[in-house]
């Protein structure tokens, strides 16, 4: 069972530690991470399980786990706070097991964006043309011009 250790930042004072074991066929992968950037952390996931990471997230949180899961699993559940799509296949090396190829996290919206209103009121439909007037007449959707007991329908 191969280990990595990483520690990073250490003239920002930061102490930031990753360590990853297992990632085998017949382990979970074990993730601990002090004081980590969560970008750091998927890159290091990425490097030790050989798949594709697309990193667009708008944050970049500090990350402190102590975890052991399946890698799918395992990722996507590191940061709650953003969106991660996490893409899997069998693995042929690992009797069918599946395995991470690819990794994206989106940016989170702008939580401060306005969104414009809709209108209260829906706009008046416009004015129907005889064609669609005559369908609509066959369809007993419309009563016939001139029929007792209807308001006279201008065209």
């Amino acid at each position: 069972m191969a280990a990595m250790v990483i520690v990073l930042a250490p003239s920002l004072g930061i102490a930031a530690e990753i360590r990853i074991e297992g990632g085998d066929c017949a382990s979970g992968v074990h993730l601990v991470a002090r004081d980590a950037r969560f970008r750091d952390v998927l890159e290091r996931l990425a490097e030790k399980l050989d798949f594709q990471l697309r990193f667009e997230g708008s944050a970049d949180p500090i990350v402190n786990v102590d975890i052991t899961r399946p890698s799918g699993e395992l990722v996507a559940r590191i940061s709650p706070a953003d969106s991660v799509i996490v893409t899997e296949a069998r693995d042929p090396k690992c009797n069918g097991q599946k395995r991470v190829v690819k990794v994206w996290v989106l940016p989170t919206g702008d939580r401060n964006a306005s969104v414009p209103a809709r209108p209260s009121t829906p706009a008046a439909a416009p004015p129907l043309d005889e064609a669609a007037r005559t369908i609509l007449r066959g369809h007993g959707m419309i009563p016939p011009p001139n029929a007792p007991g209807t308001p006279a329908v201008s065209p």
